[in-house]
């Protein structure tokens, strides 16, 4: 009897695994042609603004970094030519290993201007640091979030506020000459995973979002719309979201929709913007999009999807290796030679 059920939990699980469905494009391309280029070594933790080598260089929008951090810390941030990182000492390193302060909890996420330092602790703490009397001039505990996707905010100063994007889903404006919390605004209360995972400000209006929601501020207006969000990134004056059921959203800042495209079955890893927007398939795609979704072109894209991935300013940054994503057209001779692909 024992053997039996056994076999029939065999079954039951390859039957499971024979009716998983895969993105399959009726046609493809091409491989994607270009010089990949070798990075110092693969990819060891990251966020939204950058990324941390094995090596301990870094990627932010400026490429990967000539200097090395000090072994064991992370790099959280860069305002300008101010480099921000951390260790799970609680110390954060700004720029140099000389200009180092400590804290008691571990700093996740940071931003900075002047004396000032905006923290985002792992407790879900926040505080604003003033570096100069190595004291804090506002500190606030929120609910402790124990489970936080990866991919965490960080603060943004703006005039005299900063936003505080928090681990259980909120946004707090913090007032810089009072040090007080004026505002909090909520976007994702209820879903068990909701820590802020894209903020921005573009023309006075704040995009922010969690895995499960985006929300837009500005100019009066407040809307907020559910997304189950795989990668969401924000270029000149328009929002993209990839979806975890294969959809890929171009959006206003006002939330009007401009164009949509779905992937049947495809598990879009990660978005980026070159000279036409790309979303790498986590089965080994890379799709190109024109403007309004008209014109879908999909390459071979070598890839492993348990691969660290992060895509900033136009170019993609995979295990030990970046591309940049560059629109692709096929040249003819006269002597019919023309099946060379010339990315440019």
């Amino acid at each position: 009897m024992k053997i039996f059920i056994q076999l029939v939990a065999f079954a039951l699980i390859f039957i499971g695994c024979s009716n998983k469905q895969y993105f399959e494009p009726e046609q493809v391309d091409d491989s994607y042609y270009t010089q990949a280029n070798d990075m110092p070594s693969s990819i060891k933790s990251l966020n939204k603004d950058g990324a941390t080598l094995e090596d301990y260089k870094t990627i932010d929008k400026g490429g990967i970094s000539k200097y090395f951090l000090p072994s064991g810390y992370s790099f959280l941030n860069k305002i300008n030519s101010t480099m921000i990182a951390s260790n799970k000492s609680g110390n954060v390193l700004i720029n140099d290993k000389e200009n180092i302060f400590n804290f008691k909890n571990n700093v996740i996420a940071a931003s900075i201007k002047n004396d000032l330092l905006a923290l985002i602790f792992s407790d879900n703490s926040i505080g604003l640091y003033d570096m100069t009397t190595k004291k804090f001039k506002f500190r606030e505990y929120k609910k402790n979030s124990l489970t936080n996707d990866e991919r965490i905010a960080n603060p943004i100063f703006e005039d005299e506020i900063v936003l505080f994007p928090t681990l259980n889903g909120n946004i707090i404006i913090v007032n810089t000459k009072s040090f007080k919390a004026v505002k909090t605004i909520t976007i994702d209360p209820n879903n068990r995973i909701n820590n802020v995972i894209f903020l921005k400000v573009k023309d006075d209006t704040m995009i922010a979002a969690t895995s499960n929601k985006i929300l837009t501020l500005g100019d009066g207006s407040f809307s907020v719309k559910d997304y189950s969000i795989k990668d969401i990134i924000l270029k000149d004056n328009h929002i993209y979201i990839a979806t975890l059921d294969g959809n890929i959203i171009k959006l206003n800042l006002l939330f009007e929709k401009i164009a949509t495209k779905k992937f049947k079955f495809a598990k879009i890893h990660s978005l980026g913007f070159g000279t036409k927007l790309y979303a790498l398939e986590s089965q080994g795609y890379l799709i190109e999009l024109n403007d309004d979704f008209s014109d879908v072109k999909i390459y071979d894209f070598d890839f492993d999807e348990d691969t660290k991935v992060i895509s900033i300013n136009d170019a993609l940054y995979f295990d030990n290796l970046y591309i940049k994503l560059k629109y692709k057209v096929k040249l003819m001779t006269l002597c019919d030679i023309g099946n060379t692909t010339f990315a440019f």
